[in-house]
Parts: structure tokens; sequence; C-alpha cells
């Protein structure tokens, strides 16, 4: 039959326009009067683009798209903006290898349009990294050669140009990283200055151009000058969050956790006497990752400050030269993200929500005692009706982009449990021994769906398993299977420990959807990121633990499960020269026992684990006395996520999540290791796609590798010849935006089952089930 799915849009833009130009709200948003401005990003498929939006009676609504063909991709086009009255600018510091460029834009009669683009004065100065306005004076920071610019009547026919210098400046200061301006001064940050202690240099306007008038510095904190904001004349504020991870690894000996150090607001001011002064406005607040992202503002006298995305905002007060707490905002369900960019105008405040509605963002509008007052949507939630079968013709599935992948069924988030803020993320597979019967086990953000596939085209939603009695609902849930036994995980959810679950109850349900307990929850641990489960020995290996019990350093958490009914924790394994924070954190693994050409650890039980910043081998044989064996790090790491191994047990496929995200590789990456020496394993190559998407979650199965690469779906590879894969098909399952790298599409797939059928979660979309045509390899 055909499929006939309903899609529930509300776009405020045009078909035309969404085939132009990306629909995702960005960091780079202004607030005006009645207006506000998101700054999209070019990508190598959408022009850059300015989303204006209005507001009329309380109710906000798209008014224009500007297009800007100029602005070119990864260039950081957007990442910062700033605005004042009739004057827009927004910076690219990335521009022709860091060379950086700001555009400008001023409002007329009929509306914004382009007034001038400035480049920056050399290769790497990066100029455009940061920006502030204050009536006709521009600021904008070079950090990438410790300079600053001011421009006096910008987009004008006849602008003043003043570069700005540190006295005695330092090879590394990054002097630049940040400005402001009061109209009279101009504050120019210096965040590696002074040791990485950092520094704010304040400038006076002379005859001769900008003089500085004073370096102010703080002793005993760092990272000064990373972000400034003006309080009004002579008046600054400026966090000093502490070291960066990657600063504090070089300052110090021994493992450094990953934990951001947390550091002072501080408050710098001219005194009457002439001198400046430097007081703490709030202590012990501010976190590097807050300030590298711009997460908090200033507006008159007051602070808005990000807690933390879970928790939410702060606004503190000053009143008679103290700071206080004067009001909160928590963050709502749908509201992830919440807090990546904050503006403030007026009495209005707008914070962006970078995870809803599929990634694509969402406004939430309060007033500045942060009451909510509205919340703006670039797509409404998407529904996506479940629906029967749809081959594969012309790279279509309906509305999907494919080749060689048929689409059996389709179960929408709804028919499996969820409500409207439920994403689904991991899932697995069992097949029922008695009756042959195939199910998939769905986890969502609030739970473990149970669906039987047997007739994929038929797909019945069997039961709902809720999450843990006093854990949270969160974006991670891992299950894995053995001896008929559902184990489940959760990360981020307090104290969720490991389910279990007796999969036979499945057999005998007689309406559904039944409501299910699990048959026990094992409490070693609290929150876990993932579970590994090596079925020929009956040991599960719980990964990235936190939040409670024996958390092996988030590395492997050995636990005997060989009675179900009965788990036992059997030992720990991490191995420290491995993870972001020094401690051994596996963020996945695969556990088998191995069948290699290594003749050393033939019939031994050996863990690949990828763990953040390398691949991580282990002997865990004796779980009293496991052996690390190797690591091994790559170019360009980011994230080392997750991996598989050929059947033979001589390469192991790995992707890094975050690699695509950081600008330093084009296109899906996937390293491809040579593991006939577990004790020296090789990188043989890397394998790019054609597309930019981020990559999850991969699985191998006899010569074929199912890749599940968020935006850009479910993507098959012939792995025959294991050094150089070749695409043989794929499913797109996210239509409404581009293969762009982010956290969007399908979580992870099961390509295991038996008949042939593929089991495929999408974030935001629902359950497919898929199918291979076969391609005679």
């Amino acid at each position: 039959m055909r499929l006939l799915f309903t899609l529930l849009l509300c776009l405020f833009v045009t078909e035309s326009f969404a085939q132009e130009t990306s629909l995702r709200f960005s960091p780079g948003m202004v607030l005006g009067d009645g207006e506000l401005i998101s700054v999209q990003p070019a990508t190598d498929e959408y022009s850059a683009a300015l989303q204006i939006f209005h507001e009329s009676d309380g109710e906000w609504s798209h008014s224009t798209t500007i297009l800007v063909p100029e602005a070119v991709p990864r260039t950081g086009f957007g990442q910062i903006a700033v605005l004042d009255d009739d004057l827009l600018a927004i910076g690219a510091p990335g521009y022709e290898n860091g060379t950086g460029q700001v555009f400008l834009y001023q409002r007329g009669e009929d509306g914004w349009a382009m007034a001038a683009i400035e480049v920056g004065p050399d290769t790497t100065s990066r100029f455009g990294a940061a920006l502030d306005l204050h009536g006709d004076m521009l600021v904008i920071g070079a950090p990438g050669n410790n300079s600053a610019h001011v421009i006096h009547g910008p987009g004008s026919d006849s602008p003043s140009t003043y570069t700005v210098l540190a006295d005695m400046p330092g090879e590394d200061d990054r002097f630049g990283i940040s400005v402001a301006t009061d109209g009279e001064r101009v504050y120019v940050g210096a965040s590696r200055r002074n040791d990485l202690a950092g520094a704010v240099h304040v400038f006076s306007h002379s005859e001769d151009g900008y003089v500085q008038e004073a370096e102010l510095t703080s002793s005993g904190n760092y990272g000064l000058g990373g972000s400034l904001f003006v309080l009004g004349s002579g008046n600054v504020i400026a966090p000093a969050p502490g070291l960066s991870i990657r600063d504090r690894r070089q300052r110090e000996e021994g493992p450094v956790r990953f934990t951001p150090a947390t550091g002072p607001v501080l408050e710098l001011m001219k005194e009457d006497t002439g001198d400046w002064s430097t007081s703490i406005a709030l202590d012990s607040l501010m976190s590097f990752q807050a300030a590298a992202f711009g997460q908090i503002t200033m507006h008159a006298s007051e602070m808005y400050l990000l807690v933390d995305e879970d928790t939410g905002f702060n606004k503190y007060t000053k009143d008679g030269g103290t700071w206080s707490l004067s009001a909160s905002l928590e963050s709502e369900d749908n509201e992830g993200g919440l807090g990546r960019a904050i503006a403030v105008h007026g009495d209005q405040v707008a914070l962006l929500a970078s995870a809803p509605n599929y990634g694509l963002g969402a406004i939430v509008f309060t007033d500045t005692d942060l009451n909510r007052t509205g919340r703006l949507a670039m797509v409404q939630e998407v529904a996506l009706a479940s629906s029967g079968p749809v081959d594969c013709n012309n790279g279509q599935a309906d509305q999907f982009g494919c080749s060689n992948v048929d689409m059996l069924s389709f179960v929408s988030i709804e028919d499996l449990g969820g409500g409207a803020s439920t994403n689904l993320n991991d899932i697995w597979g069992w097949t029922d021994p008695e009756t042959g019967k195939e199910y998939a086990l769905v986890g969502r953000t609030d739970g473990t769906a149970f669906v039987d596939i047997t007739d994929p085209a038929m797909p019945v939603f069997v039961g709902d398993l809720p999450l843990t009695e006093g854990a949270r609902p969160s974006s991670w849930r891992d299950i894995k299977v053995y001896n008929d036994h559902a184990f489940i995980v959760a990360d981020g959810a307090g104290p969720h420990g490991m389910q279990v679950f007796d999969l036979r109850t499945l057999r005998d349900v007689q309406e559904m959807p039944a409501d299910f307990s699990p048959l026990t929850v094992y409490d070693g641990v609290g929150s876990s990121h993932n579970i590994v489960i090596n079925e020929a020995t009956g040991f599960a290996y719980i990964v990235g633990a936190g939040g409670g019990g024996e958390t092996c350093g988030g590395g492997l958490h050995m636990v005997n499960i060989s009675d179900p009914l009965d788990p036992q924790f059997a030992g720990c394994f991490s191995d420290t020269e491995t993870g972001r924070s020094g401690t051994g954190y596996s963020h996945d693994a695969q556990c088998v026992i191995y069948e290699g050409p290594d003749t050393r650890y033939q019939n031994r039980e050996v863990c690949f684990n990828s763990n953040e910043t390398a691949l991580s081998i282990a002997d865990v044989t004796d779980k009293e006395n496991p052996i690390a064996l190797s690591n091994a790090s790559y170019p360009n790491v980011s994230y080392a996520h997750q991996g598989w191994l050929t059947e033979d047990h001589t390469f192991y496929y790995m992707n890094d999540e975050l690699d695509e995200m950081s600008g330093n590789i084009e296109g899906t990456r996937t390293l491809m290791w040579d593991v006939i020496d577990l004790e020296d394993p090789q990188l043989v190559g890397e394998y790019y796609s054609g597309n930019a998407s981020s990559d999850h979650n991969l699985y191998i199965e006899g010569d074929f590798m199912y890749q599940s690469n968020y935006a850009s779906g479910l993507r098959i590879f012939d792995i025959s010849d294991r050094s150089n894969p070749v695409e043989v098909g794929h499913f797109d399952m996210v239509t409404l935006i581009p293969d762009a790298p982010g956290f969007i599409g399908s979580w992870s797939n099961y390509p295991y089952f038996e008949s042939g059928t593929i089991a495929v979660t999408g974030i935001g979309e629902g359950l497919f089930l898929l199918k291979k045509r076969d391609l005679g390899l």
C-alpha cells in the first residue's frame, strides 16, 4: 500500500525559502524593540540568512528572510551578533583561514540592508571573534593577532578606523577575545595573559587614537577577560571562570577531571579617585563552559546567568553595591539546551533552547523577572502518522531519501507510548527461542517500548516499561539482552540503576499495550551511559557510570548476570591513560571471547573500549585483575564514541561523534583499526562519506556495516574489502533539514534479525522497520 504521512507543520517560511536556507535557530540572535533577529550560518547546501521576527499584541511571528550569499560555510558566521538601534554587526572570524569578516547591516525605510563587509588585517587574526556596538561606535576583537579595532561611523561613507593594541603584549595573550564599550572607553579582554590568569585592558580615546589607561587583573583566578559586559560608564562585569580542560591538563600533573572549574564573576569599576578597583560580584558561579558559550548577559543593573541547562537561569540584581539573587527560571520539558544564548532588551528576555523540534530550536520569552511570556518555534512539532510498507523508487520512499532500502513500516513515538516531549534513543532486538517471534526493544527518554515486529508490515506495541521509580527522563537509554532478559540503563537519569526485564513475559500479554515492571533493579550504579553484554560469558559491562554507586571512573563496571535475578558486582577496569578526565571513562564498548589471529589472547575475554580520547583494549578474563593491553589515539580526535569488530576479529570500525562538528574534518568519518596485534592496534585508514552529518552508532553483520548517522539516517556499507568501505544503501529519515553535523535523526539500529528486518530509531520521529535489498554481493 502507499505510505500516508500526516505532516503537521506550522512553518513560518515559504516553500521556496525552505529550499534556500536552513531552518535552525542559532546562538547568533539579537533582540530589539519588538524585533528578534536569528542569524543562520551557511552550510554546503544552504545559504546563510537573517530570520527576522516581529511582535504584535504579544504574539511573535516571522516577517522577513534576508539571504546572505556572501557568507560561506565553516567560518563561524553568526556565532556572534550585536545590535544597537538601526545597526547590526555579525562576525565570521573563520573566514579565509582565520582572516575574519564582519558584516554590517543598516535599517532603512525598506528594512535591513547590507551596508559593508569589513575584512581582517591579516591571516589568522580571527577578526570578528568579538563585537560590541554603542551608538555609532563598533569595536571588533581579533584575538588571533592580539588586536582590537574601533570603527567610528561604521557603515557610513567615511568611517574612522583605529587599531587598539596592548602595552607590552604577550604572544599568546588572546587579546581581543572579548570587547566592550560604554561609548567613552574601550575594554578588551586577554584571557590567557599573565600565565592564563587573564586581564582586562582599558583604553581611552585621544588625538593619537586609543591609549591604554589601565590593565586590570585578579590574583588567584583564571580566564579573566574571556567575556565582558558593560554595566555603565567606567563599570564592567568580567567573569573569571577558570581554566579550560585543555589548559588544566597542560598545567597539572596526573588526571584532570572533566568537570569544568568554576570561578567568580568580577566587577571592575573606576573610582572617584581615578583608580580602578576589582571586586567579586558573584563567587564561584561562572564555569568556563558557560563563559565560553556566552551564557551570561547584562541589562542595566541586572545580570542573567545560566546555572545549567537542566536547572535553568538565575537573575542577580545590584542594590547598594551588593549583588543578590532576585529571580529564577527553571527549565521545563521540551526545553533542552535552554540558555544556549541569551538576549535582553527593554523589558524582554529571549532565551534560546537548542534541542526542541528535532534540534531546530525554540525561543523562550520572559519578562525581566523571568516570568514566561511566550514561545517561538522555528518549526512546530512534526507528527508522522504510523503507516505500512513503501518501496524505495528513484531515490525516494515517499518523502524519505533512500537507496536500496525499502521501508516495511513506521511506528510513531506517540504509538510507542511517548508524549509530546518524548524522544527515542537506543534500540536492541530479541528473538523468542520458543516462538521465533521477533521483538524490537525501543528506548524512549521516559522508558522502554516492546514491539512485536514478526510481521514487520504490522508491528504491535506489546507493552511499556517505565523508568525506575525515583529516576527522571533523560536523553540516554541503552538496552542489551542476555538469556531472554533485557538489561536497561539510563544516563543523566538520577537513581535509575540497571533494570532487568524477563522478555518471556511478552509471550502471554492479553491486553496490549501492557504496563510492565522490572524483574529486579541492580543498584550498584546510579546513572550509566551504556551497557555492554558478552552473551558468551554472562557478564555485563556498565560504562559511563555516575550519580551513585561504584562508578569505576566511568570505565567498565563488571557485573555477573548469569543469574538475571541476582546480578553481582565483579570488578572494575579503567585505562587512566585515556578519557577526557584521565579516569579511563568509556563511552561504549564491545566485549567478546577473542577468536582473532593474536594467539596470545585467543579464547580470552577482551573488551574494545571507545574512551573519548582513544581506543582502549583490555583483557578482562580475570575480573579481579583485568589488564590494559593497549590504547591508541588518532588525528583530529574529538570524541571516540563507539565501534564494532568484524566477525573475524581483525578489524575494528569506530566513530567519533564530535569530529564533524569541530570543523577539523569534512564529511562523516569512520576510523578503521587493524587489531591483529591487540597490544599494538594500527589506524589503517579513515573513510569519509559524501555528507557532513555526525556519526553515532554502527554495527557489523557479515560483510556489511550499518551506521546510524544522525541527520543522514541509516547508511549501509559493503566492507568485504576491509579498508575500503563502499556505501551500498541508505535511508534518510530526516526530511526538513540538510545532512549537517548535529544531534537529530537516527540514533541507532539493530541489523541482526534473521528475517532481515532492520530496526532503526529516529530521535524525533519514531521506529522505522527497514529492509536492505538483495544486492548480490
